[in-house]
């Protein structure tokens, strides 16, 4: 299911692992939303997110500072550095 509308009742859950995911929802602020809504009243959220300011790119091993570039020249970079196969 999408992070912006999760399919379970309201307080359903004790712990929620939101890992390296916020960065790639369409609206951050909307899946919070969700997880605190269907998060218990002394529930707990372990929330991470990639650095920005980072060098690397998880996504991309051995593609250096597409963090640092605009999206477009970013994409068209890890096209150009991806080795054929």
């Amino acid at each position: 299911a999408k992070g912006e509308m999760i399919p379970f009742p309201d307080e359903s859950f004790d712990f929620i692992n939101c890992t390296e995911v916020l960065e790639h929802t369409d609206s951050p602020v909307t899946v919070l939303k969700e997880c605190h809504r269907v998060l218990k009243k002394k529930g707990c959220m372990f929330i991470t997110v990639h650095n920005k300011s980072s060098v690397k790119d998880g996504h991309f091993p051995g593609i250096w500072f597409t963090k640092w570039m605009p999206k477009f020249l970013a994409e068209k970079y890890i096209t150009l550095s991806k080795k054929p196969q």
